[in-house]
């Protein structure tokens, strides 16, 4: 599966065991590179050397901090670690842990909280960096929480789950409300959440679907009301916003895997949807042209595994049922036979 994340300078598409990342510094492309497999973090510039740092662990998902100082990782055993972008030498310094492994990461305003996902439904919210201390915990999902989003004003969390719900909750685990997500009379597991603060709009895709369902926030009631879908020709593997409210989205389709939407609220609310104009000297379609063309890059991912089945626990038998099931079994075949009554004769 390929991934795709949009930063303050640029664009990072991952894919396989690399890592494309595309800044845009006045109107230049420059291109760094991580390799996971080895794993370890590279930059590579014109004219410069390479700087390395190495990650202890296989990761699932990052974020960086609000000031973008620090990435924090979050790898499959449940742990997190932060590592300093200015200083890649620098050795991760583990913030905490979960039971089982992580799905998301975020940071709240000021970097206050650090607000974890895990397989086993829940939500995790810590303080940062002191994330040994726990805020609290958000217990609603029935599946994994696949994604989570925040939003400043109100402080407020978005989460989107394998059980086919986005629940929007305030920061002391209450829950505000909640929203399913269907296509028809079918729930559809929700793969990833995106947000975009300014239009208070949420984009949602699923796992194996080429849909890309947006919703709007009601701030007033707290609620989320469906504004459009947006049907691609492929299954989406990921999108995101990016600084100017941009929707960036990456399908499994050769020659157009990369796309870009421009979103905008009419005057009588309504979102309006389209893709940016192809013949704009933008930067952004530089990055297009970039990426569409190397189909390469992306085909490692055509074969990777479904993640909906890697997220989902699997089911253990009842070992303790079992056994005392088996004992009795024992008991009950070790035990003699009750001896037969006498038969007395009588005249």
């Amino acid at each position: 599966m390929a991934s795709l994340v949009c930063s303050e300078t640029g664009v990072v598409c991952i894919s396989g065991t690399t890592f494309a990342i595309i800044s845009i510094r006045d109107g230049a492309l420059e291109r760094q590179d991580i390799d996971i497999e080895e794993k370890r973090l590279s930059s590579l510039k014109e004219n410069a050397h390479e700087d390395n740092g190495a990650i202890s662990r296989r990761c699932t998902v990052l974020t960086f901090t609000k000031d973008e100082q620090d990435v924090l990782v979050a790898d499959k055993w449940g742990d997190v670690f932060r590592f300093s972008v200015t200083d890649p030498q620098k050795e991760g310094l583990l913030l905490l842990g979960h039971l089982s492994m992580l799905l998301d990461i975020l940071t709240t305003k000021g970097d206050k909280y650090v607000v974890t996902t895990d397989r086993d439904n829940k939500i995790r919210i810590s303080e940062y960096p002191n994330s040994y201390n726990i805020h609290t915990y958000c217990l609603h999902h029935t599946e994994y929480v696949s994604s989570v989003v925040y939003n400043e004003d109100p402080e407020i969390l978005l989460s989107g789950s394998g059980d086919g719900t986005i629940v929007i909750w305030d920061l002391s685990g209450k829950v505000l409300s909640q929203t399913t997500c269907s296509e028809g009379e079918e729930t559809l597991p929700i793969k990833k959440l995106e947000w975009e603060k300014d239009l208070k709009l949420l984009s949602v895709i699923f796992f194996n679907s080429p849909v890309i369902q947006l919703y709007m926030l009601a701030a007033d009631s707290m609620s989320l009301c469906r504004q459009r879908d947006i049907e691609l020709t492929s299954p989406v593997w990921d999108a995101c916003f990016d600084r100017n409210g941009q929707l960036w989205v990456l399908q499994k389709q050769e020659g157009d895997t990369l796309q870009v939407y421009t979103c905008q609220k009419t005057d009588s609310g309504v979102i309006k949807v389209g893709r940016i104009d192809p013949e704009l000297p933008c930067s952004e379609n530089k990055v297009l042209e970039m990426f569409n063309k190397d189909w390469t890059f992306f085909s490692v991912s055509e074969s990777a595994p479904d993640l909906s089945l890697e997220y989902k626990k699997k089911e253990t038998p009842d070992n303790y049922s079992i056994y005392l099931q088996k004992k009795q079994d024992r008991i009950n075949q070790t035990q003699p036979a009750e001896p037969q009554a006498k038969k007395v004769k009588t005249t």
